[in-house]
């Protein structure tokens, strides 16, 4: 991952701060492989951001599967995305916010 501060020229490339690892990895022990392709949005009041992805699961589970996961967002001084483990197939998850039905 990549970031750069709003007001910094982006052409500059002493300005750009970079993750030494992936921010997002797989989860071996909750059978979460080769997870990719990621996409955001927020939850139904605004107030929390989800990330959607796909992911290999176990020797059992052909192709990838959709999964969704939510983020926290850091300090105001870093507010870099806190990517969480990826939650396993059978892992139950809080709805997102504000929503009224599964």
């Amino acid at each position: 991952m990549m970031s750069i501060y709003s007001d910094l020229d982006p052409m500059n490339p002493f300005y750009w701060r970079w993750w030494p690892e992936p921010v997002f990895s797989r989860n071996d022990e909750e059978g979460v492989l080769g997870p990719g392709h990621a996409s955001f949005t927020v939850s139904p009041d605004g107030t929390e951001t989800w990330m959607m992805y796909h992911a290999h699961g176990n020797d059992s589970t052909p192709g990838r599967i959709a999964r969704i996961d939510k983020i926290v967002w850091g300090d105001e001084d870093e507010g870099a995305p806190i990517f969480p483990r990826p939650s396993g197939y059978n892992t139950v998850l809080k709805v997102p916010s504000g929503q009224t039905s599964v």
